[in-house]
């Protein structure tokens, strides 16, 4: 995910009761943290790596806050309210080399918002899909279309998260219904 001058670069790792998901944070190519987050079976994200991304700027955030509380309010034994939001305000506009407290604070409410760069997996996903309903001659039965579809749809699961099945209650489904579930994917 790009956003201004950061960039968080994200990986999956199979372990042996899962899968991680690896965010790296860095701003104009350096690397200023790194966070992990593991799943046992599935996430329950709105995205891919959401939950890893938020980790490695709310770290980030901390360590920096902490940074300014030993240099500039040094004298502070215990943060009280009063003193949370004098560190917040000041921790807003330093300047954390090359960017503000504010910069982070952004690139935190663009992760939760789901702003950035779209996953180019996903949308190639789209754009496959798409094709298939171009060039698919109106004539061809809906068993065809929800093989089609799910064929791709499903080898996009596959390759974007480790150990993924199909709905349980997928062999159940009549045509139409897979075809409807499926073509609901083409608007995410």
């Amino acid at each position: 995910m790009r956003f201004k001058n950061f960039e968080i670069k994200n990986e999956s790792r199979n372990r042996r009761n899962g899968f991680s998901h690896d965010s790296t944070l860095l701003f104009n190519g350096v690397e200023i943290g790194k966070a992990s987050v593991h799943w046992y079976n599935r996430t329950w994200e709105d995205y891919r790596y959401k939950t890893s991304m938020l980790k490695v700027v709310d770290e980030e955030i901390e360590y920096s806050k902490n940074q300014i509380r030993k240099q500039v309010f040094h004298d502070w034994k215990r943060l009280n309210d009063a003193r949370k939001l004098t560190l917040h305000s000041y921790f807003r506009t330093a300047q954390l080399g090359g960017y503000t407290g504010q910069d982070l604070i952004d690139l935190k409410l663009a992760i939760k918002s789901g702003e950035g760069e779209p996953d180019p997996i996903l949308n190639s996903m789209k754009a496959f899909l798409l094709m298939g309903d171009l060039m698919n001659d109106k004539k061809e039965d809906t068993a065809q279309a929800v093989k089609y579809k799910e064929r791709i749809v499903f080898a996009t699961m596959r390759s974007k998260i480790p150990n993924w099945e199909p709905p349980s209650d997928w062999g159940r489904l009549n045509d139409t219904e897979k075809l409807e579930r499926l073509t609901k994917l083409q608007t995410l």
